[in-house]
């Protein structure tokens, strides 16, 4: 069968390794396969981390990390989240590191950064990526005009709570 199928795929003029990855993506590498690599990864080295099973439990680490993969991967909608997440997060990462690039490029010394420029990429970082999970998982359908207003009222006075309390801060300094 798989014979077969790269047989047909010659057949359309493709490159090699463009018929590699259309068999991958015909037998669901990147539904299934890589993202339940990417669950256990990050779940098993959030238990390796965190030490919530204990110390040198690194069996019972990766046997949690597994079964908590092989159930997430089961779940149709979890993986096409990801499926759907990973393309944009990589995009996103890309898109930083060709700024932080051209930073370098032109101010010299990334590590001369201040604290304010890092906070400010923290909170755009996670804005990016709250905004790409609610892309992914299809939730923009419930979010009104009224949301974004009330999320932007709420971000504001954070910001402005924020702002007094640095101000005040650096006046007792």
């Amino acid at each position: 069968m798989p014979l077969k199928l790269l047989v047909q795929l010659n057949q359309t003029e493709l490159s090699l390794l463009e018929q590699a990855i259309l068999v991958l993506q015909r037998i669901g590498f990147f539904q299934i396969i890589i993202p339940f690599i990417l669950f256990f990864a990050v779940i098993f080295a959030i238990l390796e981390k965190s030490k919530i099973l204990g110390e040198n439990v690194r069996s019972v680490n990766a046997i949690v990390a597994l079964v908590i993969s092989l159930t997430a991967t089961a779940a149709v909608v979890v993986t096409g989240i990801v499926t759907t997440m990973i393309p944009l997060v990589m995009l996103s990462i890309i898109v930083l590191l060709l700024f932080f690039l051209v930073y370098g490029l032109f101010a010299g010394d990334l590590s001369r950064i201040g604290p304010g420029i890092r906070i400010s990429f923290g909170i755009a970082s996670g804005v990016a990526v709250a905004l790409i999970f609610l892309h992914s998982a299809n939730l923009f359908r419930y979010v009104s005009g009224e949301i974004i207003g009330m999320v932007l009222l709420i971000a504001a006075v954070i910001a402005v709570i924020a702002t007094i309390v640095s101000s005040s801060k650096a006046a007792k300094d």
